[in-house]
């Protein structure tokens, strides 16, 4: 794994949003599978917005920047492209930037100023697609998916599942977040079975029952 440059602009970037108020749905194994995917054909950034991601024991990766560093030079107003390339690594095609390094890092930074610096890295930015993985960002989740251009929402079927989405809506329409609805597809994700060793798990995934779907998921889409 290693580290790219980054330098020039370009038009705005197509910025996806994978969340849930669902737990333990696979949202960062889809948004992980979908990025690696994608970064074949186009040039990709993932962003993980977790504040316990693991993403350190997937990569096998020591991490030195990251999501960290991006909030507070956006919170400074010293956020520049150039910064952006200084905190991305690259697994395959795949450039990202790694999680937070403390919880408190995610607790500290409004939800209006993550969705800032999102839409700054996709109008400055040279990627084609931006992969934002939410994690459990709860309610705060709203203000970042107003910049998103499409929602993937992994969903269950148990009545507690059901129950947290429509808490949720009902919160979208309440707070004004009504236009987030019609971007939001929910997915029903297959739990991959066939595998569960983290050394190679990013590699595995698009080998897996999830991997296969989520390719036919992206063949369907416009």
């Amino acid at each position: 794994m290693e580290e790219t440059g980054y330098t020039t602009l370009s038009e705005r970037s197509r910025v996806v949003g994978v969340y849930s108020p669902v737990n333990r749905c696979l949202k960062t194994s889809f948004s992980l599978a979908m990025a690696q995917l994608l970064s074949r054909d186009l040039k990709v950034l993932y962003l993980n917005m977790e504040d316990c991601s693991g993403f350190a024991g997937l990569t096998g990766e020591e991490y030195k920047r990251g999501m960290s560093d991006l909030f507070y030079y956006y919170r400074q107003g010293s956020f520049s492209f150039g910064r952006l390339g200084s905190v991305i690594y690259t697994w395959g095609d795949l450039d990202y930037v790694p999680p937070v390094q403390y919880p408190e890092d995610l607790t500290f930074i409004s939800s209006q100023e993550i969705a800032g610096l999102i839409k700054q890295i996709s109008k400055e930015s040279t990627y084609g697609t931006i992969i934002l993985d939410l994690g459990q960002m709860g309610k705060r989740a709203a203000d970042v998916l107003e910049v998103c251009d499409g929602i993937y929402m992994p969903v269950k079927d148990d009545c507690v599942s059901a129950a947290k989405v429509e808490e949720f809506e009902a919160y979208l329409a309440a707070s004004g977040h009504n236009a987030i609805m019609s971007r939001i597809q929910k997915i029903n994700l297959p739990y991959h079975c066939t595998f569960g060793r983290k050394d190679n798990y990013l590699d595995q995934l698009l080998w897996s029952e999830l991997g296969d779907y989520t390719r036919q998921l992206l063949r369907k889409q416009p």
